[in-house]
């Protein structure tokens, strides 16, 4: 059996990663989302070991303590990770692995030497912040904030393999596009 690969998919808010993932995990069965553990509250329609697995800061604190994680950062005063085991566990079973995370911990990955493809997600200021509207899942001081960290975000894109636009309306485009990396990388 051979070792599956590791692929990043990250950017700024609201360039629509989780869009794509979940469109590029539906299209492509070797393809799997490790579960990323968060502390921060679910939002509407998430639910636990589906969207996120949700813990407590003592129990994340804890887990960081033991290494368990292959990759943790904070992101707007939350902590997000995934683990070690469920990374090499998905890889050695030969699934390719996608991990949906902030630009930060793509980076941190990529300068670990562990290998990886990073892909970089964006879009042009006016539709992110549509879409960061549009989604109804933060206020508008949180959305002023996120739209502040796009600079910064998008600071990290040299850290990256690819940098994908995901235009308004052309997610078959974008999701095309990426295949082509998946496939070749």
């Amino acid at each position: 059996m051979n070792q599956g690969r590791l692929f990043l998919l990250t950017g700024t808010s609201g360039a629509g990663k989780t869009t794509v993932a979940t469109e590029l995990l539906r299209r492509n069965k070797n393809l799997r989302r490790v579960i990323t553990y968060t502390t921060r509250a679910p939002r509407e329609g998430e639910r636990e070991g589906v969207s996120y697995h949700f813990v407590d800061a003592q129990t994340f604190h804890h887990m960081i303590d033991a290494g368990e994680f292959f990759e943790w950062a904070e992101v707007y005063g939350n902590r997000y990770g995934e683990t070690r085991k469920d990374v090499e566990t998905l890889l050695g079973q030969g699934f390719d692995v996608l991990l949906v995370l902030d630009p930060q911990g793509a980076k941190t990955i990529k300068t670990s030497g562990f290998p990886a493809t990073a892909l970089f997600l964006d879009a042009d200021d006016e539709t992110i912040i549509r879409r960061l509207r549009a989604r109804g899942k933060d206020d508008e001081a949180s959305i002023q904030k996120r739209v502040a960290d796009m600079a910064f975000d998008r600071s990290h894109q040299d850290a990256c393999d690819y940098v994908i636009q995901n235009k308004e309306g052309h997610l078959d485009t974008t999701i095309k596009n990426i295949e082509g990396i998946l496939a070749h990388a």
